[in-house]
């Protein structure tokens, strides 16, 4: 799945977020490298994600169908208002964390 998020440069980024299937595939930062050499290969060097994060399940809402609005702003840092039919809500927080780690990680 894949959102754009805001970015102050560009005015937005590429950022998929990806659920593995269970099965071993060893470090997910060799994983994240194999992801973007694909993408690269598959599309186009600028089709590459900015971001990759893997996560356990992806939030989608009773419809099962995904949430990407609030995917989005959980993953800026902003507090969605309206959690709607969110069937697995706490997917938000493991979304919010991942994007936590690498936010700290640029922040000079």
């Amino acid at each position: 799945m894949a959102i754009g998020a805001e970015d102050t440069i560009n005015g937005k980024r590429l950022v998929c977020i990806v659920v593995l299937q269970p099965v071993e595939t060893g470090p997910p930062e060799d994983l994240i490298a194999q992801l973007k050499a694909y993408t690269e290969q598959k599309y186009d060097p600028l089709a590459q994600p900015d971001e990759i994060h893997v996560v356990n399940q992806i939030p989608l809402n009773l419809s099962a169908r995904i949430s990407q609005n609030l995917i989005r702003l959980v993953y800026e840092g902003k507090s969605p208002t309206n959690f709607g039919t969110l069937g697995n809500p706490g997917t938000l927080e493991e979304i919010r964390q991942s994007a936590g780690r690498v936010n700290h990680l640029k922040t000079p």
